[in-house]
């Protein structure tokens, strides 16, 4: 199980981007309102269990980076679905 407290960054970042070129990116797929929400367990698209605990001024984004693994060049990255 992986514990987030907050995103590390955002895949458009242009630093994130270039880490993330070439790397394996595991999508946490989340609805518009749950993003908001402090405390969520799920899976990602690959079945790697999330643990998030976020601050209440913490807001995710389509593309936030959760998790980075530098040495396997892994990432779980949010996928906010638009709509609501």
């Amino acid at each position: 199980m992986i514990h987030v407290e907050r995103p590390l960054g955002n895949a458009a970042d242009p630093a994130w981007a270039q880490l993330l070129d070439g790397a394996v990116i595991d999508d946490l797929d989340l609805d518009p309102v749950r993003p908001q929400e402090e405390h969520l367990h799920l899976r990602t698209v690959a079945g790697v269990e999330v643990d998030m605990s976020l601050d209440r001024d913490t807001h995710l984004r389509d593309g936030d980076v959760l998790a980075w693994d530098e040495p396997n060049l892994t990432a779980i990255v949010a996928r906010v679905s638009p709509g609501g």
